[in-house]
């Protein structure tokens, strides 16, 4: 099925309903303005009055008419995009919207310099006005647009594709500004998983639809839905979101298949002609202990149903390596060979390429005894490196013409088999060329199905879909070629040894493979790691099963495994690496969330609310299963603007202790910490409430949540006014600190919850078994550092306890425990008291584990009479 010849789903991509909103006859404004000048006194937000039918009418034509005006600065009259269906309906369609852009961006192209920076930030800015009202009107499930029934789907994806198209053709202005935009909250709708059943119904495999799904533009989705899947005659009844039965193997009872023209290929057992040859396994075994790349040359025996495999030093002559999907029949090894015919199909499509090549297969050139196919492994970087060039075999890439669209090629390259495994990676990076072999054994040159800027501004779905095409490219064009490139393309991957991840991409990264050879596959990551020593900070945020061993358990056990989209996490960086590995941990610097200590159900939504600024924000537990968890933090990658959502960390802090950098026990800050035994669990953060621009009194709303502050070390604070590295304005900024957390003393700057919140003062007692440490003087430290962190502090008093002359238990009180002596006022006292009347005291006992702390069991022993006081001077 062909692009040009399909019809789109209705369902999504149909063509909704025009509700008749008047828009011709006024000028072109800001979106803003929109329905402002069309309806007096009005701004974005329709007045109380307005039916539904009036509401979804008006909020159609602002994001459509409204949206493209204000974008392009001209006029867009109705009969652009409203047209009359077969039924004599009006509906919207983009049938002219590809012109509009044409125009756009030739005015562009001909303005004058002085002229394009004013016209992208309005654009670009009128976009994020669309896309801010596209993410609010989410949250309702887009109800704004019931009135159009079943159209209402498609009105939505509608307003998305023409977000797409803006911002993708805005990419035409000589500089860009601002961040770009993903639309697919369109997907945000009362049945999510409609349009995945529809492709699966279509016959898409399920796991190739989520990957789509989740990975994909709405322009992407589409036009993939209007081309249909490949039709190679593949069943995927068996196959799952997750994972593609196709391309699972059994190695017990795989078998190497013959050439569908081969005779044998229908024969019985007893009646096939067309033998299995292999290399000479001696001539094999002893280039690879010599550290060479063996490689194979066929010559024509006496039988014609064989042929005669010849090993040669890939020193000795030019050699095409064949990258292909074990589960289209050409896997093997040295020791069992390959059908003639598969033989003799290799030879000729690499003198394609060419003349007279040698070939280099794994399924020949690999022996299956593990110590030499360690050896093997450890050459592989060198043998795709050096090929001449490399060979793609994807059986359902041999079903797809060269003469079909480039769209409909990019996406059936996209969406292959070889795309979804994990050794072509490294084998598609590696090559000097890549050719891609289609139906009739045509090639074409990896290059040559990547889209041309030109096309790419007209067509989203071009650009879209082409990025992982153009990341095959990257190691060879850009030298700056991370672990996040790398994890990016890994995430729908698969293997049928999952322990060769790091094997297969290690030679990526700048490590050899043979140093992980014989390790299992934790340390391989680890030592991985090791080599790399920086990467991007959201690491913490992958999805996936985690390392165990002390001081990774942070990392993911792979990188194939973290699915982003599908879950809800962070897709892993591809600018900068501001984390670093240390012996302790994973060192970089977070915004934060700090709160009691609190335990909730797993899958239990909760919320923290930041007392100051009046915000709150809404946290969802993505995590599977019925069990508990406590935690006493939140970690982010950014802060989140108004509105915004994003995946967070909640964190058990080890032994309740505050992480280095943060000097305030609540609030929203900016901290350095190594997460080395740290305990967290992966969440998704949304901010939910708009903030005040004043506060009743006129002055500006304190906003710890929207502090930009910063740690430049373990302890130093670093002034978000202190740009140039002076120290003026940063000691200013303590000092002013200093007094501002000595008049708030006792405030509480945010509370978690549940059903209730925690009363704003009240100072949480430390965790039961707080410890263990070998001494009581290390002991005592550990709590009195928690303490701290929440506005008290603690002293040792009265061991009563003797046994073997060994003291086993002490008290542990409040700093301010006993009652208050006369002031230095009083002439009695030449320096100031601490004493309060405060009651609280605990007590350090000595078990078989060494010194932990237990609360009092007396009711008036576990409060506080006085509020926190967290300012450092406080607790000398």
């Amino acid at each position: 099925m062909s692009y040009a010849d399909s019809i789109a789903r209705p369902r999504f991509f149909g063509c909704p309903k025009w509700l008749g909103f008047q828009h011709n006859g006024y000028p072109v404004v800001e979106l803003k303005d929109y329905l402002r000048i069309r309806r007096p006194n009005e701004g974005l937000e329709p007045v109380q009055a307005e039916t539904t039918e009036e509401r979804a009418a008006s909020t159609q034509s602002l994001l459509t008419f409204g949206l493209l005006e204000a974008v392009i600065w001209d006029h867009v009259p109705e009969n652009e995009l409203v047209v009359t269906d077969n039924f004599g309906t009006l509906v919207l369609s983009r049938k002219h919207l590809i012109g509009l852009m044409e125009v756009w961006i030739d005015r562009i192209r001909r303005c004058q310099s002085g002229e394009a920076g004013h016209w992208l930030k309005r654009a670009h800015e009128n976009i994020r006005e669309a896309h801010s009202l596209m993410m609010g009107m989410s949250k309702s499930r887009f109800l704004v647009f019931k009135p159009l029934g079943i159209d209402a789907p498609s009105m939505i994806c509608l307003v998305a594709l023409i977000g797409e198209a803006l911002h993708n053709a805005k990419g035409v202005f000589p500089s860009t500004t601002g961040q770009g935009f993903s639309w697919n909250m369109a997907w945000v709708q009362e049945n999510p998983n409609d349009l995945t059943n529809e492709m699966v119904t279509d016959g898409w495999c399920p796991s190739v639809a989520q990957y789509l799904y989740n990975t994909a533009s709405v322009s992407s989705l589409e036009f993939a839905t209007a081309c249909g899947p490949a039709r190679d005659g593949k069943y995927h009844g068996d196959c799952s979101a997750a994972t593609c039965s196709r391309y699972i193997i059994d190695a017990k009872t795989y078998t190497p298949k013959h050439l569908s023209s081969c005779p044998s290929s229908s024969a019985s057992p007893s009646d096939k002609r067309c033998t299995f040859s292999a290399p000479v396994f001696n001539d094999v075994k002893g280039l690879l202990l010599d550290k060479q790349v063996p490689v194979i040359t066929l010559a024509e025996g006496s039988d014609p149903n064989s042929v005669e495999l010849k090993v040669h030093r890939s020193t000795e002559l030019a050699y095409v390596a064949i990258s292909h999907v074990w589960a289209d029949g050409l896997g093997s090894s040295t020791e069992a060979g390959l059908p003639a015919c598969q033989l003799r199909r290799l030879a000729d499509l690499a003198s394609k390429v060419l003349p007279g090549a040698a070939i280099w297969l794994d399924g020949i050139c690999i022996p299956e005894a593990d110590d030499l196919r360690g050896e093997a492994i450890g050459l592989m970087a060198r043998t795709y490196r050096d090929a001449t060039a490399v060979l793609v075999l994807d059986g359902g890439l041999q079903h797809c013409r060269t003469t079909e669209p480039l769209g409909v090629t990019i996406l059936r390259v996209l969406t292959s088999g070889w795309m979804r495994r994990l050794w072509t990676l490294q084998e598609a990076l590696l090559a000097k060329e890549l050719h891609l072999v289609f139906a009739g054994d045509s090639l074409l040159l990896l290059k040559d199905v990547l889209p041309r800027s030109k096309d790419m501004m007209l067509n989203p779905h071009l650009t879209d879909l082409a990025k992982e095409l153009f990341r095959l490219t990257k190691l060879s064009s850009d030298d700056d070629y991370r672990i996040g490139d790398v994890a990016r393309s890994l995430e729908w991957r698969a293997t049928n040894r999952p322990s060769d991840e790091t094997l297969a991409i290690a030679s990526l990264l700048g490590l050899q493979p043979a140093v992980l050879v014989h390790l299992n596959a934790e340390e391989r990551m680890m030592q991985l790691l090791r080599a790399i020593g920086k990467m991007p900070r959201n690491v913490l945020f992958l999805s996936g099963f985690k390392l165990r061993s002390p001081g990774f358990r942070w990392a993911p056990t792979s990188f194939m495994d973290t699915h982003a989209g599908s879950s809800g996490g962070a897709m892993l960086s591809t600018r900068g690496s501001d984390a670093r590995l240390t012996p302790r941990g994973l060192e970089a610097t977070y915004y934060a969330f700090l709160f009691p200590l609190t335990t909730f159900q797993t899958g239990q939504r909760w919320s923290l609310k930041v007392v100051k600024s009046g915000r709150l924000y809404r946290v969802s537990d993505l995590s599977k299963g019925r069990c508990s968890y406590t935690c006493d933090m939140l970690l982010l990658n950014d802060n989140l603007s108004v509105g915004a959502a994003g995946p967070c960390v909640a964190v058990l802090r080890h032994n309740g202790l505050m992480l280095k950098g943060a000097d305030r026990s609540y609030g929203f800050k900016s901290i350095k910490s190594a997460f080395s035994q740290s305990r967290y669990r992966r969440a998704r953060l949304q901010e939910s409430c708009r903030m005040p621009t004043q506060e009743p009194d006129g002055r500006a709303p304190a906003a710890i949540d929207n502090d930009d502050s910063q740690y430049s070390d373990w302890s130093g604070f670093l002034s978000s006014s202190d740009t140039n590295g002076g120290d003026s304005d940063s000691q200013d900024q303590d000092e002013q600190d200093d007094e501002d957390e000595e008049e708030e003393e006792q405030e509480d700057s945010s509370e978690s919850s549940d059903e209730s919140s925690d009363d704003e003062d009240t100072i949480p007692n430390p965790p039961d078994g707080l410890g263990p440490a070998a001494t009581i003087q290390e002991l005592h430290t550990t709590i009195n550092d928690w303490a701290k962190s929440w506005g008290f502090a603690v002293n040792r008093h009265n061991s009563r306890n003797k046994k073997n002359d060994i003291y086993t238990r002490y008290e542990i009180r409040c700093d301010r425990f006993g009652q208050p002596r006369p002031s230095r006022s009083a002439g009695l006292r030449k320096t100031p008291t601490r004493k309060c009347g405060c009651k609280w005291q605990g007590a350090a006992v000595l078990g078989l584990e060494g010194w932990t702390f237990i609360n009092n069991s007396d009711p008036d022993r576990r409060i506080h009479n006085h509020g926190p006081s967290l300012h450092p001077s406080a607790h000398p």
